[in-house]
């Protein structure tokens, strides 16, 4: 049942995919599902659960947050996420006890200039007391993981080049 305060937010995060970084690298990557979660600056600690959804894994993930700025008033929240891998990327629902409920969907696509971009679709929803300090929490920490991902994407690839 949806609470009368809840609301629905969204972002959309893109990032052109570095040309020594192979697609198959970059959908090996979010197909490992550990990878993607331990990305995030907030993960504490994951893992698996069993779920009776087909081709669906499911996990129990931690996060450590800070309801206020300067890391005031720190908090852990146990959370559900399930991954179902696509030829393209990889969709993920997020279940959070709080009220939060998401989806991400992670692809690659071609962009308008023919480059390869990550591309990342996320929809909520939330209490309406707590959208702001979601969407700057889940922004800030998404723009992070996408970073680190490239990073050590790009990283992988030096050291396979220099094994071979």
């Amino acid at each position: 049942m949806t609470s009368f305060l809840s609301r629905p937010g969204s972002f959309t995060l893109s990032a052109r995919i570095p040309a020594s970084i192979p697609t198959s690298t970059i959908i090996d990557a979010v197909h490992d599902h550990s990878f993607l979660i331990t990305l995030s600056p907030l993960v504490t600690e994951h893992h698996q659960i069993p779920t009776d959804r087909p081709n669906v894994t499911k996990y129990a993930v931690t996060e450590k947050i800070h309801y206020l700025p300067f890391g005031l008033f720190p908090a852990h929240i146990t959370f559900t996420t399930e991954f179902e891998d696509v030829d393209d990327g990889v969709k993920s629902t997020v279940h959070v006890p709080a009220g939060f409920d998401g989806t991400y969907n992670y692809q690659v696509r071609r962009s308008d200039d023919g480059s390869r971009v990550l591309h990342e679709e996320a929809q909520f929803t939330c209490n309406m007391l707590l959208m702001s300090f979601v969407k700057n929490t889940m922004s800030k920490a998404h723009v992070d993981m996408q970073k680190k991902f490239f990073r050590l994407l790009d990283q992988r690839s030096h050291d396979n080049s220099n094994t071979d």
